[in-house]
């Protein structure tokens, strides 16, 4: 048989593949926290754009960089809430972010190459990376640390053979803002590292913590910025994102564009361009929501005092469930841990290994069911924790300076972020 090419055999699989394999097994949740994907509607007037387009007869192809009025609105925008100034040239629509992180990096990337992706953090980052043939190297930030600990953090992941930064805030899967004071020094850095940066922004509309930067804001020569409709304006099956770049890449990153997608569906960038022209009280009230969700999830933990990172922005805790990590593999204490509470509570939450070596003996909760389901999901994981430790003798405690010390930054005294 011919050989398969070595690149994609080095992706592997994300922990995402492994749990619906557990649902091939197992009875399914009864409640499920385990998907970062909005369950709130799409907004109505989203939707009747996208009909109304479909049924103005829309299955043709488009350009490359996508339809123009969108293109436009994307740069308006831009101005208006991130304080970007490009030209139309350098933005794309793209496959939502996922297909916007694919992009830049190929763009960027050479054989070999290292890419610092923030651990935890996204695990289609490091994917992507050893899809292109280059090395994914994880770096950490610890979230209760001043901005020159995050610096030197940073700075001693670089090797001589660093070439790009991703940097996602707010974060997945931990609710991470990094403060103004830490992305000016992050560009900086990058500047005197002569290194790209890729900012993944796809959680810009659900900073709590005040406004948010985007760090092109302060470089527009080496920053390319990823953002997203999914999760902003809930219509992650419509898959639209659009990617910003310095105008040395422009041209070749619509070259690729035209080789991987072509266009981006046509009905759906209407959908995007009603997004952003139309009403935005939908959005205002998804920031409602997801603040009590986290709220009432939060006090719950706390309660029980089972630790857990504060989360700043996005729409996640990230919380202490079982002793320190146990490695990044599916034996690992969070995976057992994560399975047995699907089989014996019927709640699905995800592993925290999946989101990095950092990430083992923790989970994310996503706050992404209903009140009612979210509140009982907790209840269950609560009992269980707690049966857990007692099994187990595991220390599931706030306070103590192991705690103070982990390396993603739980709070012995949860509370509003320091950062």
């Amino acid at each position: 048989m011919p050989s398969v090419g070595s690149y994609a055999q080095a992706v592997g699989r994300s922990g995402f593949r492994a749990i619906s394999e557990w649902l091939q097994e197992l009875p399914g949740p009864e409640v499920a926290l385990h998907i970062g994907a909005p369950d709130l509607p799409s907004p109505a007037h989203v939707v009747a754009a996208v009909e109304q387009a479909v049924r103005r007869g829309t299955a043709r192809y488009g350009p490359n960089r996508g339809e123009p009025e969108l293109v436009e609105a994307i740069r308006a925008k831009l101005v208006r809430q991130n304080d970007v100034r490009v030209g139309t040239e350098q933005v794309l629509v793209t496959a939502g972010a996922t297909q916007g992180v694919q992009l830049a990096l190929s763009a960027i990337l050479a054989p070999g190459q290292e890419v610092l992706v923030p651990d935890p953090g996204w695990p289609n980052y490091a994917m992507a990376v050893r899809s292109l043939g280059g090395v994914a190297r994880p770096y950490a930030l610890a979230a209760d640390g001043s901005a020159a600990t995050q610096l030197a953090e940073l700075e001693r992941a670089i090797t001589p053979a660093t070439h790009v930064i991703v940097v996602n805030s707010p974060g997945n899967p931990t609710g991470a803002v990094l403060s103004a004071e830490t992305l000016h020094g992050l560009v900086d850095l990058a500047r005197r590292r002569d290194l790209w940066v890729v900012s993944d922004e796809c959680y810009e509309s659900f900073q709590f913590t005040g406004p948010h930067l985007s760090p092109a804001a302060l470089d527009d020569e080496r920053v390319i910025s990823c953002f997203s409709f999914s999760k902003t304006f809930a219509m992650p099956g419509m898959r639209v994102g659009y990617l910003v770049v310095p105008r040395s890449l422009s041209a070749l990153c619509l070259r690729l564009q035209e080789m991987a997608i072509c266009c981006v569906n046509i009905a759906a960038q209407a959908g995007a361009l009603a997004a952003l022209e139309g009403p935005q009280q939908a959005l205002t009230d998804m920031r409602t929501t997801y603040l009590r969700r986290r709220a009432g999830v939060t006090r719950r933990l706390r309660d029980a005092g089972i630790p857990y990172t504060d989360p700043q922005g996005a729409f996640y805790v990230f919380a202490r469930v079982t002793a320190p990590p146990f490695g990044h593999d599916d034996k690992g204490g969070d995976w057992d841990w994560t399975r047995e509470l699907l089989r014996e509570k019927r709640v699905l939450v995800a592993p925290g290994s999946t989101f990095g070596a950092r990430g083992g003996g923790w989970v994310r909760i996503a706050l992404t069911a209903d009140d009612e389901a979210l509140a009982e999901g907790i209840a269950r994981l609560v009992a269980f924790c707690h049966a857990d430790a007692d099994a187990a003798s595991l220390t599931v405690t706030t306070g103590t300076a192991d705690e103070r010390r982990d390396p993603v930054g739980a709070r012995p005294r949860p509370g509003p972020a320091a950062q």
